[in-house]
C-alpha cells in the first residue's frame, strides 16, 4: 500500500494564513484590550486570532498528510455540504435555542450548538466535523456579543469535533464510509464461502482448485495483517457446506462427506465422516450439531474438535430443523421442540408449537420457534 506524501501547497498556504493571523493579531492587540476599545477593535482581534489557528491547522494538516496511518480523502461536494449545513446549525443552535446564564461581570450561556458540533463529528468525522462546529459556533460569537470568546470558541469546538471524532472511530469504530480491512484478490482461486475469526484477526476461505487432475476444495487461512495465506488445507473432494471459526484459532468446514475441524496454522484437529448429512450448526462453543440418516428415521449427533461424539439421539419422526448456541442445542421432531446440552442431555420439551418450521436456539437456554411472519419464545 502506498502512502501519500505531505502536501506542500496546502502546508505553505497554511503557514501563510499563520503569520498573517499572527501579524494581524499583534497589530489589532491595542485597540482590542485597551481601556476604551470598541467593538471593531475586538472583532478585528478576533478575526486575527481565528486566522492564526486557521492557518495553524492547515499547515499541521498538510505535513500530516498521509503519515502515521491517516489517509488522505477526496473532499467531494457531498461532503463540503454537510459541513455548511452542520455550521449552519450550530450557529442557529448558539443563536435562537441559547439562555444568557449572568456570572459576574461575565455572561455564559445554555445553548444547543453544541449538539450540532458533536453531531457533526459523528457524521463527518472529526476534521471536518471538527471545522463544522468550529466555524458556526465562531461566527455565531461574532454576532452574539460573545467578540472576545471567539477564538477561544473556535480552538474549543475544533478540540470537541477531533476528540469525539476520534473516539467515534478508534473506541465504538464508527465510520461514515465502510472501509476495505482486507480483500484477496486471486485470479487463480475461486472462493465458495468464508468466515472471520472474532476480532477480526484471521479470516477462511474455501477455494475450489484442480489437483491431481480432480476438482478439491481447500480452505485457505489468511491474517488480516498481511496478503499473503499462513496456511492451507486439503478439504478433499467434496463441496463445503458451511465454514465457521471456533474462537480464534479453531475453523470448523462441514462437508458433503466429512466434517473437519483444523487450525490456523493448518493442523487437521478432528475428522468425523458426515456422509448423508441433512441438517446441520456449527455455532456451538467448540461442537457442531449433524442430523445423518438413521435406522427407522434420521440421527442428532454432536461432534467436538477432537471429531468426538459428545452425544447421539435417534429420533424415529425425523427432525425438521436444528439450531446450535452457546452450549445448547434446540431441535424440532415432529410436534416436539427439544432444549438439550451437548451432550444431548433433553432437560426441557414441549409440544405446543403450533405450525412452527424453524427453530432458534439461545445462549441463555431459551429458544425461538419461527414459524410464517411470527416468533414464539421458548423459556424453560
Amino acid at each position: 500500500m502506498k502512502t501519500k506524501k505531505s502536501s506542500p501547497v496546502l502546508a505553505v498556504v497554511g503557514l501563510i494564513l499563520l503569520v498573517a493571523g499572527v501579524v494581524c493579531s499583534i497589530l489589532a492587540r491595542g485597540g482590542a484590550i485597551g481601556e476604551g476599545a470598541g467593538d471593531t477593535g475586538k472583532l478585528l482581534y478576533a478575526l486575527s486570532l481565528i486566522l492564526a489557528l486557521v492557518g495553524l491547522v492547515t499547515c499541521i494538516a498538510g505535513l500530516l498528510r498521509g503519515r502515521s496511518g491517516l489517509e488522505s480523502r477526496k473532499t467531494d461536494v457531498r461532503t463540503l455540504a454537510l459541513a455548511s449545513l452542520f455550521a449552519a446549525l450550530c450557529y442557529i443552535g448558539f443563536s435562537f435555542f441559547k439562555i444568557d446564564i449572568p456570572v459576574g461581570t461575565e455572561k455564559t450561556a445554555f445553548h444547543l450548538g453544541n449538539v450540532f458540533c458533536v453531531l457533526a463529528a459523528l457524521f463527518l468525522g472529526g476534521l471536518w466535523g471538527g471545522m463544522a462546529g468550529a466555524v458556526g459556533m465562531t461566527i455565531a460569537d461574532l454576532t452574539s456579543g460573545y467578540v472576545t470568546s471567539a477564538p477561544k470558541t473556535f480552538l474549543l469546538k475544533l478540540c470537541i469535533g477531533l476528540i469525539v471524532g476520534l473516539v467515534a472511530r478508534r473506541v465504538f469504530h464508527l465510520d461514515r464510509e465502510q472501509r476495505s480491512v482486507f480483500a484477496v484478490h486471486g485470479a487463480t482461486r475461486y472462493f465458495t464461502g468464508c468466515a472471520a475469526a472474532p476480532g477480526g484477526g484471521a479470516v477462511c476461505a474455501v477455494s475450489l482448485e484442480e489437483r491431481d487432475g480432480a476438482v478439491s476444495s481447500v480452505a485457505v487461512v489468511y491474517r488480516t495483517d498481511r496478503e499473503d495465506p499462513v496456511a492451507e488445507v486439503d478439504l478433499g473432494n467434496q463441496v463445503i457446506f458451511d465454514l465457521q471459526f471456533w474462537g480464534k484459532s479453531w475453523i470448523c468446514a462441514l462437508g458433503e462427506e466429512e466434517l473437519l475441524v483444523f487450525n490456523t496454522k493448518g493442523e487437521i484437529l478432528g475428522r468425523y465422516d458426515a456422509g448423508g448429512v441433512t441438517d446441520f450448526d456449527l455455532g456451538g462453543d467448540g461442537f457442531a450439531a449433524l442430523v445423518l440418516p438413521g435406522s427407522g428415521g434420521q440421527t442428532l449427533v454432536t461432534v467436538n474438535a477432537k471429531g468426538e461424539e459428545l452425544g447421539r439421539l435417534a429420533l424415529t419422526g425425523g427432525v425438521t430443523d436444528v439450531s446450535v448456541r452457546g452450549k445448547y442445542v434446540a431441535f424440532l421432531a415432529g410436534q416436539t421442540c427439544t432444549i438439550a446440552g451437548k451432550k444431548l442431555e433433553p432437560w426441557f420439551s414441549t409440544q405446543e408449537v403450533g405450525s412452527a418450521t424453524q427453530v432458534q436456539a439461545c445462549t441463555n437456554g431459551a429458544a425461538y420457534l419461527v414459524s410464517g411472519r411470527s416468533a414464539l419464545r421458548v423459556l424453560p
